[in-house]
């Protein structure tokens, strides 16, 4: 007598069924039961329907893309590939996804998720974080020994430069401990360091006996640095990573960004396969239907050809459309009949709308009003959300917080992430304080649903007010890590910030976030940062906010030119040579104008330019470098003191970016630099650069004694 384990039984219904067919099969009279012999089996649930409303959790109609996705996994063993799946909002592409969950991680695989946020596009990686975030708590649930392994696996791969993942993911640090910070160099230099230092990352964790699957849900909405990474991962890895990514192809034209850098990994020859999700057909609706109605496939024939009429076979819209007949008392139980009942004369004189968005913000609103406040708050901070977060920003308490999400979960608007037991700890006021707890919002459309209920008008305050309670519960140490959610959040605010000190605050704060964009490689949105930052400072702003007023000039000038705005950067350049106070605030962007130079085989402007800062500098090029005799040994330069004064550093820095000239337009001028940097250090101590300038006069001298 086995029960099938996903049907409800109810006794109420079909267990008082089955004990009239017990009875009914026992003679009346007790001296007929030998007569009669054995009675048999009499199976339990025959008859049970329940008469609890319950879609289905499984999925319909993509067995065969299962498929197709699974013998791909097989085939990262021996090159990585980018597998994309395109469709409409609702279409299934996560539902298709998460479905291999299961069999990858049995076979001994990783499988991460992150998903980019329609609202919060200028956070740089977003996904790209939230992904390697799970990663490092999977790794951190390993036994201490495998920890150990990992640490060693990880430090050997980033080296000195640990810090630069850890600025991007904080959470590595709790495997590799803390790293030391990474030295400063030019914006060319850290570009490249950040790739190299992400591949050697995301390698230590690819192999072909364990494959690395990495799935970016929406990348319709993904940020430039986070396309750009996956250029940069496809073209340059091992066997064993196999990355997946979704998007709605219907807002991605071929002009789209995301287009544009498909077509890039494709020329570098990297495997790159595709499959388009489409509707749902009639056959598969009809099945649903039935499977959710527990009724034959004829029977709900008519109904089927509705609801796949209403909806398009959009599994998303569907299902929130079948659940919206119920809820209007269209869709009926008969206790009697043991049956779900419908009457399709009915339904169609309803008005249901055609748009699933205002579907669900018809089923928001019929939610109590205190939910509906904490969904749209959790709808301005993201897809995805943490609760003592949202608390905070809600100012209640958690059990409060909780209590207001729980008819959205109810309704399966949001779900927690973590395990019940930890909900159950918040509602009683127990998590503790060190736990988090995040929620997310089952549907893209049902967290723009939220969104759309608060009015134009009221955007910029609500989210004004979600940027200073970020601000002010978060600790001062942990201000950069969060500097992005906190900046956006203020950002939609601006137009009610009247007070000139509160936006040099704010512009203040958009420059920590241009720096920290800036850093990892994600140069449009630390430029937006930083033109916010310019924008927010007073018309004299030069003369009140001198220090800010220039930081934010030298660094907007710097991603301007990463991004190939030449005519922006010349603006921003001219405006620092004029306002700048001393030639040390100068440095940076006469050594940008001498990078531009060499990109434009302008070599004699760059020349001339550097030597104009070096006189500046009081630093004079010799003439007959290869008359000078440099009597130091190897130890005395390496015990040099550390170089400190800030002439001598800005000199070696112009020098170093002069070295350009000299390698590619003028080879008679390296020596002389590399000179006047040995020069420099030997005089004033060691400096970044100066190993590099010890180095290369050693091959100098090399070649000249091997040739003469």
């Amino acid at each position: 007598m086995v029960k099938v384990a996903d049907l409800q039984w109810n006794p109420s219904l079909g267990h008082e069924y089955e004990l009239h067919n017990v009875f009914s099969s026992v003679p009346a009279d007790p001296r007929l039961l030998q007569e009669v012999g054995d009675l048999g089996e009499f199976p339990l649930a025959s008859q049970d329907i329940s008469d609890k409303f319950q879609i289905p959790q499984k999925l319909y109609g993509r067995e065969r893309e299962i498929e197709t996705l699974l013998t791909a996994f097989e085939r990262v063993s021996s090159q990585s590939e980018l597998f994309l799946i395109a469709g409409y909002s609702g279409i299934g592409k996560s539902a298709t996804v998460q479905e291999l969950y299961k069999p990858i991680t049995q076979k001994r695989g990783y499988f991460i998720s992150g998903k980019f946020d329609q609202y919060q596009r200028n956070i740089p990686y977003s996904a790209v974080v939230s992904a390697f975030r799970e990663l490092v708590k999977q790794l951190l649930a390993e036994s201490e020994v495998q920890l150990k392994e990992w640490q060693q696996k990880l430090l050997t791969a980033l080296g000195i430069n640990g810090q630069v993942i850890i600025d991007v993911i904080p959470e590595v640090e709790l495997i590799v401990g803390k790293q030391p910070a990474v030295p400063e160099v030019g914006i060319s230099e850290s570009q490249n360091r950040f790739n190299l230092v992400f591949q050697n990352f995301i390698k230590v964790f690819i192999n072909s006996e364990h494959p690395l699957t990495v799935f970016l849900d929406d990348l319709q909405w993904a940020d430039g640095a986070s396309l750009k990474l996956m250029e940069l991962l496809m073209s340059g890895t091992t066997p064993g990573l196999f990355l997946i990514g979704a998007y709605r192809d219907n807002e991605v034209s071929p002009a789209h960004p995301l287009s544009l850098t498909i077509e890039e990994i494709i020329k570098t020859g990297a495997s790159v396969n595709r499959i388009f999700l489409s509707p749902l057909d009639l056959s598969t609706v009809t099945q649903l239907i039935s499977d959710t109605l527990k009724s034959g496939e004829e029977e709900v024939s008519l109904l089927a050809e509705l609801v796949f009429a209403k909806t398009g076979g959009n599994p998303f819209f569907m299902n929130e459309f079948i659940k919206s007949l119920y809820i209007e008392k269209l869709l009926n139980f008969d206790l009697i009949a043991r049956k779900w009942q419908w009457t399709i004369e009915e339904i169609q004189k309803r008005d249901f709308t055609d748009n699933v968005v205002d579907l669900m913000v018809l089923k928001i609103q019929k939610l109590p009003e205190n939910t509906q406040e904490t969904l749209k708050i959790a709808a301005c901070t993201g897809n995805q959300f943490e609760l003592r977060s949202l608390a905070s920003i809600c100012q209640k308490s958690l059990q409060d917080t909780v209590e207001s999400l729980h008819a959205a979960t109810a309704e399966n608007l949001v779900v927690p992430l973590g395990n019940m037991g930890d909900v159950e700890l918040a509602i009683a006021g127990k998590l503790p304080s060190t736990q988090s707890l995040e929620y997310k919002f089952v549907h893209d459309r049902i967290q723009q649903a939220a969104y759309s209920l608060i009015t134009e008008q009221d955007k910029p305050f609500v989210h004004q007010q979600i940027g200073q309670m970020l601000l002010q519960n978060t600790p001062d140490d942990k201000r950069e890590e969060k500097i992005f959610d906190i900046v956006n959040q203020l950002n939609f605010g601006i137009s009610l910030i009247t007070e000139q000190s509160e936006k040099d605050e704010l512009a203040q704060l958009n420059l920590i976030a241009g720096k920290k964009a800036k850093a990892s490689a994600a140069y449009q949105p630390a430029f937006n940062y930083l033109q916010t930052g310019i924008k927010l400072l007073e018309d004299n702003g030069w003369l009140v906010q001198y220090n800010l007023s220039l930081e934010l000039h030298q660094e907007a000038s710097q991603v301007s030119y990463r991004l190939g705005n030449y005519e922006q950067m010349e603006v921003l350049v001219n405006l620092v040579l004029e306002n700048a106070k001393t030639v040390l605030d100068q440095v940076q962007i006469y050594e940008l104008k001498i990078e531009d130079c060499i990109r434009q085989s302008n070599f004699e402007e760059g020349l001339n330019i550097g030597l104009k800062v070096l006189h500046l500098l009081g630093v004079v090029l010799l003439q007959s470098p290869n008359n000078i005799y440099i009597k130091a040994e190897p130890d005395d330069l390496i015990n040099l003191p550390k170089m400190t004064d800030p002439e001598s550093l800005a000199a070696m820095s112009i020098l170093g970016q002069m070295l350009g000239i000299g390698y590619i337009g003028i080879p008679e001028l390296l020596v002389p630099l590399v000179l006047a940097q040995i020069d420099l250090s030997i005089k004033y101590g060691n400096a970044p650069k100066s190993s590099f300038a010890y180095a290369t006069y050693g091959v100098h001298i090399m070649y000249n004694y091997t040739k003469h």
